[in-house]
């Protein structure tokens, strides 16, 4: 029976897989499993005669083969069966009279079978040019497509080469493979039609995932989920993510579900998929990235470690941010939030006021610019020393998201120092904002410093500097308050050095514009009210340009504070001197029945002494 087996098998597999019916196939099947269910569990041993045929019946020899080892295990369990070959974790075995025999596990058999029909098929339909063509073709040149070397794979799971050797233990069955199988290349995994590789499915549910090599194991996953078979494929998938390149990379083609990701974000290997899928963001559907930075780079992968430096540290994510800020512009990662027109066509809600597509992705981006700020170093890049090249003074990112940066203290500090040093500073000044005076947009900017909450004497002794050379700058204009009139700014250029480097005068006519002196110097006090100028050091305020309200409040508050001590001290003068009093009255008491006992004590002894005289009188 089984020669008759192994000549069945072989005859389904002499004619080409695309000349045979379906119920030829059937067939076939049918009369192997006749065979298979008269032989003797013994008898039936997967090796490479039964792996000559083709995909259904190969199917229904390891069906056959799972149902005589289930018999034989509780036929043993009896004692009334004893195998005629011991089995060997090799892969060989010896019959009772020596012979030596191959004997293949489930996976073994499985993976040949997969193999020698995937590579044949898929060489076919390369000849006849029926190869499957690819959805997407990847540009290795985009930004985020760098290699995934900087992921640290090695030593979380079992791992593989790309080759598909061995690089740590995985094993019996992935030793087996060492010497035995070979992976495929990935052309063919690619050009394999959808149809024949669906047929194929079977045969992945008896597959070891941590022993199968890395693009066959790719194959599989699409096969299982061609045949509709998506909890299983997922279960796999996550069996050979971190060890086939070849998986990750059907993920960013959209071969393999990107929700499969959220089964191994824990590994860094995740990080560098999601950034490569980000990558084509200019020519992914807008709703597609909005989804992968929302449901996946938010929710999922934003608490591991391993995304802050893949993924928000890498220079992608800048123009992430920038392109988002601009609503989709085509040239929105170049020009950020100058891209964006807020009455552009598509920009306003719809009649249910729910946000337009290019709001949606400013939201996004709002949500992006949160969590990645101080890993962007507040968007700055070294050199970016111009105007025209930082993306805050020329425009390119919003000052409004600076209201979204975290409410932790290195991210308010990196606010803090970015206000100071880049936005509050007159480098570049429109003809419209010297004639409203630039004290006004200053005081707009000044609250998202979030000062009230600062205590770091650094940065409060910076921003206080700042605000003196501002007051500075009013108190060295001509005249007294709004008497001399409005000023004329039609002579000032529109291109400044740093303030501390500004003439005062200049400075002060900035500052003023057209407008009042003494509005600009009410927002400047304001402005100087929100510091806690009492964490600086004496001399900081030994400067004539401190306003004088200013040392009246500090000198009236170190007053103050010098009184409520002193009434403190008062207090706790007048409760020691009460304890003191009590505890006068506790001795008072404690000696006068101290001297009560020594009269007593007197007064015993002495009775004792008159009765020990007349003891010896009577004696």
């Amino acid at each position: 029976a089984l020669a008759l087996l192994e000549k069945v098998v072989q005859l389904s597999a002499t004619m080409p897989a695309s000349e045979v019916s379906e119920a030829m196939s059937k067939a076939f099947a049918g009369v192997v499993a006749e065979i298979c269910g008269r032989l003797d569990p013994r008898d039936l041993r997967l090796g490479p005669p039964l792996a000559k045929g083709s995909v259904q019946v190969s199917l229904e020899v390891l069906r056959a083969q799972r149902e005589k080892l289930d018999e034989g295990s509780s036929t043993r369990l009896e004692g009334s069966v004893k195998p005629s070959a011991a089995p060997s974790i090799t892969g060989v075995s010896f019959s009772a009279q020596g012979q030596q025999m191959v004997e293949w596990t489930e996976h073994q058999f499985a993976l040949r079978v997969l193999h020698q029909h995937l590579q044949a098929e898929a060489k076919a339909a390369l000849d006849t040019g029926l190869a499957r063509k690819p959805v997407v073709v990847l540009d290795a040149s985009l930004l985020g497509m760098d290699s995934d070397q900087d992921a640290d794979v090695i030593g979380v799971y079992d791992e593989l080469d790309e080759s598909g050797s061995v690089l740590a233990g995985s094993g019996i069955g992935a030793g087996l493979l060492r010497d035995q199988e070979e992976d495929i290349c990935e052309e063919l995994c690619d050009a394999m039609p959808d149809s024949r590789l669906r047929m194929l499915a079977g045969l992945a549910e008896y597959l070891e995932p941590v022993a199968t090599p890395p693009v066959l194991a790719a194959a599989a996953v699409r096969a299982l989920l061609l045949a509709g078979k998506e909890k299983e494929a997922d279960l796999f998938f996550q069996g050979i993510f971190p060890r086939s390149h070849k998986a990750r990379a059907m993920v960013v083609t959209s071969d393999i579900p990107v929700d499969f990701l959220r089964g191994v974000v824990r590994h860094p290997a995740a990080s560098v998929t999601l950034r490569k899928m980000l990558a084509r963001f200019a020519s992914t559907e807008h709703s597609v990235t909005c989804n992968l930075i929302e449901d996946l780079l938010l929710n999922e992968l934003c608490d591991e470690e391993h995304s802050q430096k893949v993924i928000l540290k890498h220079p992608l994510t800048r123009q992430l941010v920038f392109w988002l800020r601009s609503g989709g512009s085509p040239d929105g990662a170049k020009l950020g939030a100058r891209a964006w027109l807020g009455s552009a066509p598509g920009s306003a809600p719809d009649n249910n006021g729910v946000p337009s597509e290019a709001s949606n992705l400013r939201q996004v981006g709002e949500r992006l610019f949160e969590v990645s700020f101080v890993a962007q170093g507040g968007f700055l890049e070294e050199g970016e020393a111009s105007a025209t090249s930082c993306p805050w003074e020329n425009g390119t990112l919003d000052e409004a998201l600076l209201a979204r940066v975290p409410p932790t203290e290195d991210a308010l500090a990196l606010a803090r120092k970015l206000l100071l040093r880049r936005l509050l500073q007159p480098r570049q000044v429109t003809r419209e904002a010297m004639e409203e005076g630039i004290v006004r947009r200053w005081s707009s900017l000044w609250p998202l410093g979030r000062w009230p909450r600062c205590r770091d004497p650094e940065l409060i002794g910076e921003a206080f500097s700042w605000l003196i050379s501002c007051w500075r700058g009013l108190a060295t204009l001509p005249g007294l308050g709004d008497l001399a009139g409005p000023l004329s700014v039609a002579t000032l250029p529109s291109s400044f050095d740093s303030l501390d480097k500004m003439d005062p005068i200049v400075l002060g006519q900035l500052l003023v514009g057209t407008g009042s002196r003494r509005q600009a110097e009410e927002l400047l006090f304001k402005m100087v009210t929100e510091l806690e100028i009492w964490r600086l050091p004496p001399n900081k305020l030994l400067t004539p340009w401190v306003p004088g309200q200013v040392l009246v409040a500090h000198v009236t508050a170190q007053c103050k504070e010098l009184e409520d001590r002193q009434l403190g001290l008062v207090e706790e003068a007048r409760e020691n001197l009460e304890d003191i009093a009590r505890l006068n009255s506790v001795v008072s008491q404690l000696t006068s029945k101290l001297e009560s006992t020594d009269a007593r004590s007197n007064l015993c002894m002495q009775k004792q002494a008159d009765l020990n005289n007349t003891i010896r009188q009577l004696q």
